[in-house]
């Protein structure tokens, strides 16, 4: 897998003055990217891992004002996905523990997509769970996560053929034993179970994320979808087998 690093350049570059102003395509030195990270840092006022993110999807165009736009759009998209982001510790026993997020990352809408999707990217990150659930992950997001990820987690996708699908992020610490998406008997929108067999520190770990039926009309559907994910954990409880279960149940409070 390949390693993201400040010092990696892009293949090609607009070469442009300090006023951003377009001149002939270039690929850019590391020093020039360096000199990027460092202009970049100091205007926005960020760390250099965001910066780094923020660079290499605008081809390395030192143009801040565009975070700074970027930012003032999407304050209250950015506070409804912190507020939709779970934060998970699971710790079995004194010797053994599992930091997890499970995250809607919202694919579907369009709006800002590469930008807000680089946040997410940006905000995994620097949180590093060890393990990562992602709902409502789109085709065109893969290359862009395995760009920005592929150098700190293993990327299982569920279901790529689909308009959607979930996927799970795993560290490199984790040993993959087997993946695999189990299709629900009934759902009219290509909802699955994602299962994930791993081994950490000798303790097997299963793990399961979903995205389930969505929209209150489909309450009936939502309930036979997460009855099957009850009944593939009991299946896996085995009194030893350390068990993980999250995604998007899309439930209401009357469920």
């Amino acid at each position: 897998m390949d390693t993201v690093n400040s010092s990696e350049s892009p293949q090609k570059i607009e070469s442009k003055d300090y006023a951003g102003n377009c001149s002939s395509e270039i690929e850019p030195s590391n020093e020039e990217c360096e000199e990027a990270l460092k202009k970049f840092v100091q205007i926005t006022k960020t760390d250099e891992a965001c910066a780094h993110f923020f660079l290499q999807d605008f081809n390395w165009q030192l143009q801040a004002n565009r975070f700074f736009s970027y930012t003032l759009e999407t304050k209250g998209e950015t506070n409804s996905t912190e507020a939709s982001s779970q934060f998970l510790t699971s710790e079995p026993d004194d010797d053994f523990s599992l930091t997890v997020i499970s995250w809607n990352i919202d694919g579907l809408d369009e709006n800002n997509l590469t930008i807000r999707f680089t946040a997410v990217c940006y905000i995994i990150s620097k949180i590093s769970a060890d393990v990562v659930f992602l709902q409502e992950m789109t085709p065109n997001l893969v290359p862009q996560i395995r760009k920005n990820l592929s150098g700190e987690y293993s990327i299982l996708v569920a279901t790529p053929n689909l308009p959607y699908f979930t996927v799970v992020l795993l560290k490199p610490f984790i040993e993959l034993i087997s993946h695999k998406a189990i299709p629900y008997r009934r759902s009219g929108m290509g909802r699955s179970m994602q299962l994930v067999e791993t081994s950490l520190r000798g303790r097997k770990v299963m793990l399961l994320n979903t995205h389930l039926e969505s929209m209150k009309e489909h309450s009936d559907i939502r309930l036979t979808q997460i009855q099957e994910c009850f009944k593939q954990l009991v299946e896996w409880d085995d009194g030893k087998t350390v068990i993980v279960f999250g995604g998007d149940l899309n439930a209401r409070d009357s469920e």
